[in-house]
């Protein structure tokens, strides 16, 4: 299996508004899959973590990317749920305004299109991590789910018990 991601998508990764990329596609030796990849939603790093938690609410997400700001879509980090439930353990009156980039990952795992999902999934599970970034050319392209590659890798099984 390979991760493939179109690059001439229209689109713009904005802070809170769904970058315009179709479904990611998965392809293994059976053929190629439609996966359920999540939408890339991404924060600028100055934006509330309140606000990033309400974009996650309101996409029904886990994760998301964290961008420079509204005119560099470079990905400086990424914000997760846990990421949140940390801060609002730690929270104070004081920290209400707190931008995203004092509570975001850093160092971020990430995937480039062509990687196999197989080389993701062994990453995720060292890392410990459950959202992987599909980056190309420095530039986020995608989000990956564990549950999207878990979904996917079910899907294939299930093919090929009728082959």
């Amino acid at each position: 299996m390979y991760i493939q991601a179109p690059y001439d998508t229209p689109g713009m990764v904005n802070k809170g508004r769904v970058k315009g990329i179709p479904n990611m596609s998965f392809a293994d030796t059976v053929g190629a899959k439609e996966a359920q990849s999540t939408e890339l939603i991404a924060v600028t790093q100055h934006e509330r973590v309140t606000l990033a938690a309400s974009f996650m609410c309101e996409h029904n997400v886990g994760s998301l990317v964290v961008i420079a700001d509204d005119d560099d879509d470079t990905m400086v980090g990424i914000v997760t749920e846990r990421d949140i439930i940390r801060w609002i353990g730690n929270a104070s009156p004081e920290t209400y305004f707190q931008p995203v980039r004092d509570i975001m990952t850093r160092d971020v795992a990430s995937c480039k299109p062509g990687t196999r999902v197989i080389d993701v999934l062994a990453e995720m599970k060292y890392r410990r991590i459950r959202h992987m970034p599909v980056v190309h050319k420095g530039k986020p392209v995608g989000m990956l789910s564990l549950r999207d590659l878990l979904e996917d890798c079910v899907n294939s099984m299930s093919s090929l018990r009728h082959v």
